[in-house]
């Protein structure tokens, strides 16, 4: 069971929320660690974000 490392966030995939991992890429990983306010935090291997805090248009399109 993953949880939301959004801080304030207790949104969990044993919820029924989507979780999404950190991007593997270091550069993509910087991006989104700033994004959430936690620029001196380091995600673990299963630290994700969950659903909420993506819009519609972050999703890749379906091919």
């Amino acid at each position: 069971m993953t949880s939301c490392c959004i801080p304030g966030c207790r949104n969990g995939s044993e919820n029924g929320f989507y979780m999404k991992r950190f991007p593997i890429s270091k550069k993509q990983k910087i991006i989104w660690l700033k994004q959430i306010g936690r620029e001196n935090w380091k995600p673990k291997q299963y630290s994700a974000i969950c659903e909420v805090h993506f819009t519609k248009e972050m999703w890749e399109k379906p091919r």
